[in-house]
């Protein structure tokens, strides 16, 4: 009985202290180019800003029909690069949010959990099935 209600507890703090942990207004935002001088690209599955992540992603690479594109991701609380994979590249800071001119890659949309797609996905296939 008194593990379950210390269990208890120690989940609400930890939970409080995620919702907390996370900034709710824009504080760093996508640098317009790589070290490389690659542009920002727009990329639908980015990470975006609004998120449960406490990183956000960038996107870049050349503008072309079929571009190569690398990831830089920066934490929401200090904007600094966070995740190893393509760090030659990356800017080592993201810039501070403007209010005016935030750049992202996600387009902004919502994150739709990989399984409610998939549900779909699978609702499609059962209703024009061949």
């Amino acid at each position: 009985m008194i593990f379950h209600r210390l269990f208890f507890v120690f989940s609400g703090a930890l939970v409080l202290h995620f919702t907390q942990a996370q900034p709710t207004a824009c504080t760093f935002s996508c640098p317009d180019t790589d070290v490389r001088g690659q542009a920002l690209l727009k990329h639908v599955l980015a990470v975006p800003w609004k998120s449960d992540f406490s990183v956000f992603e960038c996107v870049y690479g050349e503008v072309d029909i079929n571009p190569k594109a690398h990831s830089c991701f920066y934490s929401k609380m200090d904007g600094k690069h966070k995740l190893s994979a393509g760090k030659d590249e990356c800017p080592v800071e993201a810039i501070p949010c403007t209010g005016t001119a935030n750049r992202f890659s996600s387009p902004g949309h919502p994150e739709v959990p990989a399984w409610i797609e998939n549900g779909r996905y699978l609702l499609y296939l059962k209703e024009n099935h061949t």
